[in-house]
C-alpha cells in the first residue's frame, strides 16, 4: 500500500515531506500605488484556506485594521500620505494553523510627490 512505501521512504531518510500542518507564506510583495494605497500580494501555499492582512500607521500602535481574504492579494486604500505603515500578512490553514506573520514597513509618498501642486 502507499502507506507502507511512505514509511520506507521516511525510514531510509531520503525524503522527509514537510509536515502537512505547517503553513508557510510564499513570496509576499508590497507595491505602493500612490500616497494613499498599497497592494500586498503573495503566492498561496498548500493547505492555506485564507489570509489575514493587517495594517496600521506607526502612530496607531496596536490599532491595526485587519481583513480576512481567500485570494492572494489585497489593496489597502484610504492611507495617509507621508506616513509610515506596517503591513502584516498571515496564512491561515484549514486546521487552524497560522504561518509566521510576514511584516512589511512602507513609507507612503507625500501627496505632492505624485500630483503637481496647484499654483
Amino acid at each position: 500500500s502507499s502507506r507502507d512505501s511512505r514509511a520506507v521512504t521516511r525510514a531510509t531518510g531520503k525524503q522527509f515531506p514537510p509536515s502537512p500542518e505547517r503553513v508557510q507564506l510564499m513570496k509576499p510583495m508590497l507595491t505602493v500605488l500612490g500616497p494613499e494605497a498599497v497592494t500586498v500580494r503573495w503566492k498561496s501555499p498548500p493547505c492555506a484556506e485564507q489570509f489575514l492582512v493587517c495594517w496600521g500607521s506607526w502612530q496607531d500602535r496596536g490599532n491595526h485594521t485587519c481583513t480576512s481574504v481567500t485570494n492572494t492579494r489585497h489593496t489597502a486604500t484610504g492611507l495617509q500620505p507621508d506616513t509610515k505603515y506596517t503591513f502584516i500578512v498571515t496564512a491561515l490553514g484549514s486546521n487552524g494553523e497560522r504561518s509566521d506573520p510576514f511584516v512589511f514597513a512602507a513609507l507612503m509618498p507625500r501627496a505632492d510627490a505624485i500630483k503637481p501642486g496647484k499654483t
